[in-house]
């Protein structure tokens, strides 16, 4: 699918830590509607930390995550644990549309 140019995610100026242990600082990115996006590296580079600050289970020190023109973490306990509301932003179907493949095996 192509991109239509708007932010369906914009991570700015996002710093993860544990106490005083820093994981990542002046992280910025920006993910389009349509866009596929990868997150990979090493292990414990912060792949997991990240998500974990993209789904709300973990506030960031400093910065802002915007789902759309809404700063996810500006907004309240209740509007963040509604994942509904998030994925409509994203422009992500409710996951109860989502269908997954069955499990192939591949014979050599």
């Amino acid at each position: 699918m192509a991109s239509n140019g708007t932010n369906a995610i914009a991570v700015n100026n996002v710093e993860m830590a544990y106490g005083e242990f820093v994981i990542q600082r002046d992280l910025e990115f920006n993910v389009r509607t349509g866009e596929v996006f990868v997150i990979m590296g090493d292990s414990g580079s912060g792949k997991s930390t990240l998500l974990r600050h993209l789904i709300g289970l973990q506030r960031p020190v400093k910065g802002s995550i915007n789902y759309g023109d809404i700063d996810f973490w500006q907004l309240d306990d209740e509007q963040r644990r509604r994942s509904k509301f998030l994925r409509r932003k994203c422009g992500h179907p409710p996951i109860s549309t989502i269908r997954f493949a069955p499990r192939r095996s591949i014979q050599a």
